[in-house]
């Protein structure tokens, strides 16, 4: 598909095929891309928190670029981003669903 692993081809500072990071590494362990899933929580977060039409759209943005980086850099599989994308989707619907919690158990407790 013409995607290049850019360390294996151009080098850099190391290599995961050399050294100590030969011992401790594990390629197929990117799964699930927590460069994607962090980007898709910064840039919902910052979209919640923007008044401004076009600065909502810089915040969809960041995920967008860091998806196509991650895969056109074959740091990571399309399918990685999806199961980063799954981890930030089950970390919101726990959190909702604590919060929700928390706010009846307090609203049961207070006097009224």
């Amino acid at each position: 598909y013409g995607f290049v692993d850019t360390l294996e081809v151009y080098g850099g500072p190391w290599s995961f095929d050399h050294g100590v990071f030969k011992e401790v590494s594990n390629q197929f362990a990117a799964m699930p891309s927590l460069h994607f899933g962090w980007a898709l929580w910064c840039g919902l977060a910052a979209r919640a928190t923007m008044r401004r039409r076009w600065a909502r759209y810089f915040a969809v943005l960041y995920p967008a670029f860091t998806l196509l980086a991650v895969v056109i850099t074959a740091n990571h599989y399309w399918i990685d981003a999806v199961g980063g994308a799954l981890c930030v989707a089950v970390g919101w619907a726990v959190a909702v669903w604590w919060y929700e919690r928390r706010d009846r158990a307090e609203a049961a407790e207070a006097p009224g």
